[in-house]
């Protein structure tokens, strides 16, 4: 390669890299004041009512992981993109690393916690979970804790932050990956989809089966006017109020059912959008590579777009 090509591929390389930075530092301003106004939101709330419910809690849980994403990911790779090189050490790569995937499988575990709270509260509607929602999240955190790949030294030199000499094999990076996109994307899928499900059928089942539901019977009492006579308050009243409140009722479910569809339908394809292109893309390039000798990156810039926001 003559010196013009070089020149015009490290031209090129620097122009990409700006843009990515550019677009990096952009979303994490995005993501820095939308899960701010989300923080003084759950404030307001906690100061109107002077408690935390549990859905409340679990949101909080959700935008603490989102903003570690947005400074472990956005701004981290961003910073390094700007700088090109890795100066921080070895240590400092792993540490940076483990964060950034604790902070990915936090915000998706956080995400089905929510799903299957939601679950829990509706098919079980007595049932206080506070505590097991703690628990839940707590578990969510220590089940990172403990796959931390910073605590062994491969004793790899490396004068950038990269995975090098993990993999003795190809079936191992193929295996890993299979890992994670069971543990990170088909698994959650699986049961958001189930509980926001259950979730439904269980408002239809209350709206059809409940709908002709009479309110609790009013009393009917006697009264004695000057005369002495005895007059019963008419049952048309009863009646009307009892028709009212059902027709309420009905209207309540009406409104909870078509929020709950709308709901689980955007949860799903939120999830289906922000992760199903990545972990595509990653098996498809990973199986190519174990098993085609001669794999050609044709779609180079298209998987480099994908990997790029599926950091």
């Amino acid at each position: 390669m003559d010196a013009i090509n070089a020149t015009r591929i490290d031209d090129r390389e620097k122009a990409s890299r700006d843009v990515q930075v550019k677009v990096l530092f952009t979303l994490f301003g995005f993501a820095i004041i939308a899960n701010t106004a989300v923080i003084f939101s759950l404030l307001r709330s906690r100061a109107k009512s002077n408690r935390f419910s549990n859905i409340h809690f679990l949101i909080l849980q959700l935008v603490i992981s989102d903003l570690l994403v947005a400074l472990l990911c956005l701004a981290a790779d961003a910073s390094w993109k700007f700088t090109y090189s890795w100066n921080a050490g070895n240590l400092m790569c792993k540490l940076v690393k483990y964060l950034q995937m604790f902070a990915l499988y936090s915000s998706t575990f956080i995400v089905v916690t929510i799903a299957v709270d939601r679950c829990i509260a509706v098919r079980y509607p007595m049932h206080r979970a506070r505590r097991r929602v703690t628990i839940r999240c707590m578990t969510v955190y220590v089940f990172r804790v403990m796959e931390a790949p910073f605590l062994s030294e491969d004793g790899q030199p490396f004068e950038q932050c990269v995975t090098f000499g993990a993999y003795e094999e190809a079936w191992q990076e193929l295996s890993y990956i299979l890992f994670t996109c069971c543990a990170m994307f088909v698994f959650p899928l699986v049961i958001i989809t189930v509980s926001y499900s259950v979730i439904f059928i269980r408002i239809r089942h209350e709206l059809g089966g409940k709908t002709g539901m009479s309110v609790p019977s009013v009393q009917i009492t006697f009264l004695e006017n000057m005369a002495g006579t005895t007059i019963s308050i008419a049952n048309s009243r009863v009646s009307s109020l009892r028709g009212a409140a059902g027709h309420r009722r009905e209207t309540l479910m009406k409104k909870a059912k078509s929020r709950t569809l709308w709901m689980s339908i955007l949860v799903i394809v939120n999830f289906l959008v922000c992760w199903a292109p990545y972990y595509t893309a990653v098996l498809y390039y990973v199986i190519e590579q174990a098993t085609n000798e001669d794999f050609e990156k044709d779609a180079t810039n298209v998987f480099q777009i994908i990997f790029f926001f599926g950091k």
